[in-house]
Formats: C-alpha cells, sequence, structure tokens
C-alpha cells in the first residue's frame, strides 16, 4: 500500500456508487485511488499486473504499459 498526501480535502461521494466501483475487486490485484480538490475522484483497477510486477514504484512500472479499468466519480455538490 502506497500513499502520498499534498494536503487536506473535503470531499463527500455518493456511497451507492463507490460501493458499485468496488465490485470490481476482483479483476485485479492493484487498485489505486485518486482524489483532489476540485476534480473528480479516480479508481483505477489495473488488470494485467503479475505478482512478479507488483510494485509501490512508480518509476518501475508505468500504468501505460497495462490494461486498466478507471472509474471516475464526480464529488457531491454543496448548496452553499
Amino acid at each position: 500500500m502506497l500513499f502520498r498526501s499534498d494536503g487536506d480535502l473535503d470531499l463527500t461521494f455518493a456511497s451507492k456508487h463507490f460501493q458499485n466501483f468496488c465490485k470490481f475487486n476482483k479483476v485485479a490485484k492493484e487498485v489505486k485511488l485518486s482524489f483532489s480538490d476540485g476534480l473528480p475522484m479516480q479508481m483505477l483497477f489495473i488488470l494485467d499486473k503479475t505478482d512478479d510486477e507488483t510494485s509501490d514504484n512508480e518509476e518501475e512500472s508505468s500504468i501505460n504499459d497495462h490494461s486498466y479499468l478507471r472509474f471516475c466519480l464526480a464529488p457531491k455538490m454543496s448548496d452553499e
């Protein structure tokens, strides 16, 4: 597991859609979540990565070298 944080975020997402995305956990051994202020959340399932290729170092393995399935979910908008 690799975790990076560049600051605090205050985002709210629809749990129903998030749960539906999580049902794809059986298709991939690695899942990447990306959260950014003002952008949709991204859930990326890397499909063809083998156990030998699993690495926390992104420089060793580019996402462009693998097949993947990406879901995007926009945060809920506030009424403010």
